[in-house]
């Protein structure tokens, strides 16, 4: 430090010299660098103090102090959540940020009602084969002896009453697929209980035992409706045999089919038609409203073919003992080919799963699923109808009869199978939820012990509650932190003005007694402009090494650099 104070060259810098500047300078640096990167850590603080803070306060609401009134408001509080959570669920209300990911539990009924439902209810064979010979020999077994004349009604009523009760495999399956459907909200909504793991798994036995018992009542009110269907045939019906309405809303289906054609299901599937053993191709395969098209890849530039979906139907197909995938095929009812001299379309999904997916997307387009039928006939009723004109035309006849009346009953099974799922299974338990649920749960022995938190969820807790003390502290430090910034600036330039006046005003003096110096040490071209500042009086020089310097008391007065904070 004495030596650039006392040599000429370097006085004028000394104080931009040492230690003491060094940190200064340092410091200014670092916190620089540090107010750049503040800005986005408090944003990524503040969000994750958004996220937290819900969080912690419905843990701080309910850490209620154990005592008079803790279970009965807990459990209150608790089954009142649970139903509201429920009837979320079902009813599709208060929509969060999960549920735009997937299908909530009530959306899923509703596409069992409006799509599956209906695809089962066509699976089955209403004009199967067999029933045109079951016609022959009902007409003759109720004639016996005698010749008749007309067209035997009981013959209409048996093939009718053997039709529907055809019926009941596929509702009691559509209840199935409901119950297993609320099975699985109630394991959602009983999830957020996991803080509680004893009550979740009471309340969870209580409402699937409840439900065990309200699936067995819709499915004993599911076949009472198919036995009402089958004591009474009411041919007085005004749809019954509307050939008139029936043409007229088959004209209009079909108006609207060739309006739009609307894509209803992209994907692969394996094309088994034409292919030889193990050497099947997969295609990218395009389902409209009206027609289904076929891609090499998934670009959809090089079409293959395209079907249109007139009269055709589906058909699940033997794959083989050695197959690995399930097959269906589509055919066309009035015998004609299907894809160039084929007379079926046969093609395999993946997976069981995606083959069923494939299948609503079909039945969505008015293509709907038949069981195999079976190729072998029985001899005698053939032979009975064979050559007899007469029969041909009663049983055409009563197969237009049997067709009409089954139209009327799977529209009204169509309609009141859900209707009577919904309100004896999802209505019912919401009725059960609201208000037993609470009673049994208190009807429990040493109902306190519902109530007591698992360790890992108290783990969890304590680590986000301390998660969100650490980062609201660090956002109190980073205030602080700009607070003392500003404080500290305010300071460093106030000091940096007072110590610039002193450096120019030391160098003009020096210069000035310089160039009056027969020994000129400092190049003076580049020397600062003495009429800029005020002169001071003039200073009394110090000979060290030959050399004027100013006096060392002046020099000793100027104030030390601050300390940076650390």
């Amino acid at each position: 430090r004495q030596f650039f104070l006392n040599d000429p060259a370097y006085h004028d810098m000394a104080d931009r010299m040492g230690v003491p500047y060094l940190q200064r300078t340092l410091s200014i640096q670092l916190t620089e660098h540090i107010l750049k990167c503040l800005p986005e850590l408090k944003r990524e603080l503040q969000a994750r103090h958004r996220d937290l803070a819900k969080e912690v306060s419905e843990y701080r609401t309910s850490a209620m102090v154990e005592g008079s009134g803790f279970d009965t408001k807990a459990l209150v509080v608790l089954t009142h959540e649970l139903q509201e959570d429920f009837d979320a669920a079902i009813k599709g209300t208060n929509l969060k940020d999960s549920d735009l990911k997937t299908l909530t539990g009530g959306a899923r009924i509703a596409t069992i009602f409006k799509y599956r439902f209906p695809s089962e209810l066509a699976k089955v064979d209403l004009q199967d084969k067999d029933m045109r010979n079951h016609l022959v020999l009902a007409i003759k077994n109720i004639r016996g002896f005698r010749a008749g004349i007309f067209t035997p009604d009981e013959a209409f009523e048996y093939i009718v009453q053997m039709q529907i009760a055809k019926f009941e495999e596929p509702v009691l399956t559509c209840v199935d697929m409901v119950v297993t459907e609320l099975k699985k909200i109630i394991h959602e909504v009983t999830n957020k209980l996991k803080r509680y793991p004893l009550l979740q798994r009471v309340i969870e036995e209580l409402l699937t035992q409840y439900l065990k018992e309200r699936e067995i009542a819709t499915k004993q009110a599911c076949t009472l409706y198919v036995h009402t269907q089958l004591s009474y045939i009411n041919t007085t019906n005004e749809e019954f045999i509307g050939f008139a309405n029936a043409q007229k809303s088959v004209n209009a289906s079909e108006i609207n089919r060739h309006i739009t054609s609307q894509i209803i299901r992209k994907g692969f599937l394996r094309m088994h038609t034409n292919a030889k053993l193990f050497q099947a191709k997969e295609y990218f395969f395009v389902l409209s409203t009206d027609s289904l098209s076929w891609f090499s890849d998934s670009d959809e530039r090089e079409k293959k073919y395209m079907l249109q979906l007139e009269n055709l139907k589906l058909r699940d197909t033997d794959s083989g003992f050695m197959a690995k995938r399930s097959q269906f095929a589509l055919y066309n009812t009035e015998g004609r080919n299907v894809y160039k001299e084929h007379r079926m379309l046969e093609l395999s999904a993946e997976n069981k799963e995606d083959m069923e997916n494939w299948k609503e997307a079909f039945s969505r387009a008015g293509i709907f699923s038949e069981r195999g039928q079976r190729v072998e006939a029985s001899t005698t009723s053939a032979d009975a109808s064979s050559g007899d004109p007469h029969m041909e035309r009663q049983v055409e006849t009563i197969s237009i009869l049997v067709a009409s009346y089954m139209k009327i009953v799977a529209k009204m099974t169509r309609d009141f199978i859900p209707k009577t799922i919904v309100c004896n299974v999802v209505q019912e338990l919401r009725k059960y939820i609201s208000r037993e649920l609470l009673a049994n749960l208190y009807a429990i022995p040493n109902s306190k012990s519902l109530l007591q938190e698992s360790a890992e969820e108290r783990q969890r807790r304590e680590a986000k509650i301390a998660e969100f003390e650490a980062v609201k502290s660090a956002l109190n430090i980073i205030e602080n932190f700009h607070i003392n910034t500003r404080q500290l600036s305010t300071t460093i330039v106030t000091t940096s003005t007072a110590t610039t006046n002193f450096s120019n005003i030391t160098m003009n003096n020096h210069f000035e007694q310089s160039s009056n110096s027969s020994k000129n040490l400092v190049d003076t071209s580049f020397g600062v402009n003495s009429n800029r500042f005020t002169t001071p009086n003039p200073l009394s020089p110090s000979y060290i090494n030959g050399s004027k310097t100013p006096p060392l008391s002046i020099v000793a007065q100027r104030p030390l650099p601050p300390v940076p904070p650390r």
